[in-house]
């Protein structure tokens, strides 16, 4: 796993020092161990895990802003990325942000496992912002299969003005970055910087999308999510 790992890294422009190196390796080892009993996650090899997750999580460093303090991962899953971004920027607090409790309890014992402080992990649907968390993140970032408009909407309110929103996507969602554009506008965003790459050994087209908020998101927003979803913006 090691030498996958550090050909991910390097390949993605990420030299860790031997401390996050080692957190990142155990991080590895505890997902392939967990994922035998539960399913965290279909990539269930340690090539496609330094590829597919490591390399795609560490490239997102490349649109977070040098000054951002504060991260939250929304519908983080396994932790990718928000993870392995805190390994990689030690100095971050980072809040992983998930629905099901067994999810949020491994993200839990990692993080435990792992010693890493500033890290929140909590059980809760992305919808439901509680009053402290609104606008209160430099910067929110998701990788998942909802749509931009669908992610942004439940993104976007949690990002304070003039931090981002990097949605990690497939370099296939021209469509999505046209139908998104006015779920933007709405929630105090401007168009899109958009940074195409490919995920070597596995030629995956990928793309980050990087929203800068610009302005307050009205309190209309999040709705319900049987909202968003019939009734998207």
């Amino acid at each position: 796993m090691k030498k996958k790992l550090e050909a991910a890294l390097f390949a993605a422009g990420i030299c860790p020092d031997g401390a996050a190196f080692d957190r990142l390796e155990l991080y590895a080892r505890l997902l392939l161990e967990r994922n035998k009993v539960m399913n965290l996650t279909a990539v269930d090899n340690e090539r496609d895990i330094a590829w597919r997750h490591f390399f795609d999580s560490a490239y997102l460093l490349k649109a977070l802003p040098e000054d951002a303090k504060t991260l939250v991962d929304v519908g983080s899953g396994a932790g990718f990325p928000g993870l392995v971004v805190k390994i990689l920027r030690p100095e971050l607090e980072v809040t992983l942000l998930d629905a099901q409790k067994k999810r949020v309890d491994f993200l839990s014992d990692v993080a435990l496992a792992l010693g890493l402080d500033r890290v929140s992990c909590v059980q809760s649907r992305a919808e439901a912002i509680s009053p402290g968390m609104r606008e209160s993140f430099g910067a929110a970032c998701a990788r998942a299969v909802a749509r931009l408009n669908v992610l942004c909407e439940l993104c976007m309110p949690y990002v304070k003005p003039g931090g981002r929103f990097i949605a990690i996507k497939s370099q296939r969602c021209g469509d999505e970055l046209d139908e998104a554009s006015r779920a933007i506008s709405l929630l105090g965003g401007e168009p899109p910087e958009i940074v195409d790459y490919t995920v070597p050994e596995l030629s995956l087209p990928s793309r980050l999308c990087v929203i800068r908020k610009t302005s307050q998101t009205p309190a209309r927003f999040p709705r319900s999510f049987s909202r968003i979803s019939s009734d998207p913006l």
